[in-house]
């Protein structure tokens, strides 16, 4: 299975979960990440519309087969109204089209495989600093549930998870050194949540395991809300 964006945290966790379970892991990040022991690791910028085609061929030259694609790698930049093209363009280019051509690619090569895109509660609303992050989102649930009657020909399942607030070490940083919350604020906000904490990487992990496993054989274009929140629609 490959797992894009699995340097740092979701990512990471689930292709940690996956490796420990026994499968064979093909991990992915930027240039000058590295991988996890164990797996194979491929650098790539998602930027780039060549990069998808080459992660795909990359593992199935490594191993021989594809049984696997999760497609976590994204970014959420902030920007409203007021973005301009280039930066909507870059927000799109790397959170929905290139799940897109990792699919296409991956296709010919996932009979009777698995494929999980993690998306965002942000998919159905978000707030204005995020509206760009918000439709790439938005375009990534569509496509889970698009594709799903035509990869069934193929016996390929398609699920997406939106994922609500997760604590990875690099958004636990960032609200840190961008919003200046004070370094507790992850015990603080945990106070107000639902169920007294934020999710985990080892939280998605689980369930995107689940979801890639033959006991999820009967599951396919369903685009999960994965939060404690309701988001009712």
């Amino acid at each position: 299975m490959l797992v894009t964006g699995s340097a740092t945290g979701v990512g990471e966790g689930i292709a940690r979960r996956a490796l420990a379970e026994g499968a064979t892991v093909v991990t992915h990040g930027r240039d000058g990440e590295t991988g996890i022991e164990g797996t194979h690791y491929l650098p790539g910028d998602l930027e780039n519309s060549e990069t998808p085609r080459r992660l795909i061929a990359g593992a199935v030259e490594r191993y021989g087969r594809l049984d696997g694609l999760v497609n976590n790698a994204g970014v959420s930049w902030r920007g409203g109204l007021e973005s301009d093209a280039t930066f909507f363009d870059r927000i799109m280019a790397i959170n929905a089209r290139a799940p897109f051509l990792m699919i296409q690619a991956a296709r010919p090569h996932l009979k009777g495989g698995s494929i999980v895109n993690i998306g965002s509660v942000n998919a159905h609303k978000t707030g204005q600093e995020l509206l760009p992050y918000g439709m790439s989102k938005a375009a990534l649930s569509s496509m889970t549930r698009t594709l799903a009657d035509p990869l069934a020909q193929d016996r390929i399942r398609v699920n997406a998870l939106n994922l609500g607030w997760t604590l990875t070490p690099n958004e636990r940083r960032l609200l840190v050194d961008t919003a200046g919350w004070a370094e507790d604020w992850p015990e603080k906000t945990a106070e107000r949540m639902p169920l007294g904490r934020l999710l985990s990487p080892e939280d998605v992990a689980g369930m995107v395991c689940y979801l890639l496993s033959d006991e999820a054989a009967m599951i396919t274009g369903q685009s999960w809300d994965f939060d404690q929140r309701s988001h009712g629609r």
